[in-house]
């Protein structure tokens, strides 16, 4: 019998879903937190891989922009993400204040008052969630 990859993968999720919502100390809220920065990370993770093949496409001497236009994607909802404005650079004023811009408070839907939780991507970055 082949092994069936997709299968395992799966049975395997399923297998943790049903260990995370049988369990009492979980709440929905970490399950979906977890769930939306795993693939956040996936999406930020394939956007630096592409960036990185655009720059070897540049320094090969190719056209970067008719090669990668040209590739078939059927993701439309990460094509629609990376449309989106996902990352904001925002600046430290010298009191060490963080003010966020409001097309990120609108986006979030964040509040004054909520907690949120920096993760460093250990790339000078950071994913901020609500805890909440």
């Amino acid at each position: 019998m082949d092994f069936n990859y997709k299968t395992y993968s799966l049975e395997k999720l399923e297998e943790w879903i049903c260990d995370v919502v049988d369990s009492d100390e979980v709440t929905p809220q970490e399950i979906a937190d977890v769930i939306y920065t795993s693939i956040t990370n996936s999406i930020v993770y394939h956007e630096k891989c592409l960036n990185r093949s655009k720059k070897i496409l540049e320094a090969l001497g190719g056209n970067v922009n008719s090669k990668v236009e040209s590739r078939s994607i059927d993701y439309d909802d990460v094509v629609k993400f990376e449309n989106e404005q996902s990352s904001w650079t925002i600046p430290v004023d010298d009191d060490g204040v963080v003010t966020f811009p409001n097309s990120l408070i609108e986006k979030t839907g964040w509040k004054e008052g909520d907690t949120l939780d920096w993760i460093d991507q250990k790339d000078g970055s950071f994913i901020l969630k609500k805890v909440n």
